[in-house]
């Protein structure tokens, strides 16, 4: 429950409820939507800088307590501090540090609690952890008919969502109070840097794992101002946006089944994501309704999938060094993402964002059918 959280609070609110607020934050800090993505892009290069810092930390800190204690207790206070932010210079440095404590918690929580648990557990575990983003979508979909009827508003729901975080740390410090991690079987094959270069190890899983990091940064965020510019109502757009966070949190729960059944079960949530961004592009409240729930299904299987097939190839000792690896690599698409769709938006207008992001989508697809092909995924238990 507390991994739920702690996910929630760091992808669920911190990040995508940016998408969400975006509208509201816009008519407040006026500026192109250009300006808005490069902020997004920020907040993803402090996600990476706080990812990378995370082995060391984590080397200090064997089970991740102290590290996911203060991550998300530094997330609660810069939450809180946005809420004031009176120019888009500061709301932009303010969304950096949020992306730094967001990288380091979610290394903390993800690596802390795979470690707890069973080899056969962890895929099943991890999906779980995850599906934490569909809450954390949700809590801000109850937030956003007063955010984007009220622009004002979203200062407030800053303040909630630091409320959030600070509870975060303090079912973090409870749930880590006991590091018991279990010994690594002999059989585990250690990760090597190089290993992302290796076809059989890690290429493709990277690569589809950064189209993942492209394609959904993109759709979150610009899909909301895609539906304002199609005039979608504010209640349709919270209950789309409600949508989004419950098939988030179902397609992480089923993570394990999925593992358990199939290899290539990578490659059909990225599909989900290629088919829900392409029946966006549709204008129309159904439609809509249709695609968020297509996309959201992928939204915490995809990293609950990717993270478990790492820790699969890693053995315990460099299990923290290959989540950051592929994290890194993901973090890069989540930098590109929004600068992209930035561009794309202000020259085509937002609905375009949409088609570019199931486009890549599709071809993250590929990439991940063609690494269970070639490295194979481990069967999970169920």
């Amino acid at each position: 429950m507390s991994a739920i959280l702690g996910i929630g609070v760091d992808i669920g609110i911190a990040r995508l409820g940016y998408g969400l607020a975006l509208p509201a934050i816009r008519r407040q800090l006026p500026g192109p939507y250009g300006v808005y993505g490069a902020i997004g892009t920020l907040h993803f290069v402090g996600y990476l800088v706080g990812t990378l810092v995370a082995p060391a930390l984590l080397r200090r800190d064997p089970g991740g307590r102290r590290s996911a204690i203060a991550s998300h207790a530094a997330a609660a206070i810069v939450l809180l501090a946005s809420a004031a932010a009176g120019s888009l210079v500061v709301f932009g440095i303010e969304r950096t540090l949020l992306g730094i404590a967001g990288g380091l918690g979610v290394a903390s929580v993800v690596t802390g609690t795979l470690e707890r648990v069973a080899v056969a557990r962890r895929p099943g575990v991890s999906g779980r952890a995850w599906a934490g983003i569909g809450p954390g979508i949700v809590l801000s979909a109850l937030a956003a008919p007063a955010m984007l009827a009220h622009p004002n508003d979203w200062r407030v729901a800053s303040v909630g969502a630091a409320g959030v975080a600070l509870l975060a740390a303090v079912t973090l410090a409870i749930a880590f109070a006991e590091d018991v991690p279990l010994a690594p079987p002999a059989s585990e094959v250690p990760f090597r840097l190089d290993d992302l270069l290796q076809p059989r190890r890690y290429l493709f899983l990277a690569c589809a794992y950064f189209c993942f990091g492209t394609a959904y940064t993109a759709f979150a965020t610009f899909f909301v101002a895609a539906l304002r510019a199609a005039n979608t109502s504010t209640s349709a757009i919270a209950v789309i946006w409600a949508a989004y966070g419950i098939a988030a949190f179902v397609g992480g729960l089923y993570v394990g089944r999925i593992m358990g059944a199939r290899r290539d079960g990578l490659s059909i949530v990225l599909g989900c994501g290629a088919l829900g961004a392409a029946i966006v592009s549709i204008q129309g409240a159904f439609t809509a309704i249709a695609g968020a729930l297509a996309v959201g299904l992928g939204l915490a299987a995809a990293p609950a999938i990717a993270t478990a097939l790492a820790r699969a190839r890693s053995s315990a000792g460099t299990s923290a060094a290959a989540f950051v690896a592929v994290t890194a690599i993901v973090g890069a698409g989540q930098i590109a993402g929004p600068w992209i769709a930035g561009a794309l938006a202000d020259h085509l207008g937002p609905g375009s964002v949409t088609a570019f992001a199931g486009s890549v989508y599709a071809l993250g697809a590929v990439l991940a059918f063609v690494d269970a092909k070639v490295a194979g995924a481990p069967r999970a238990e169920r």
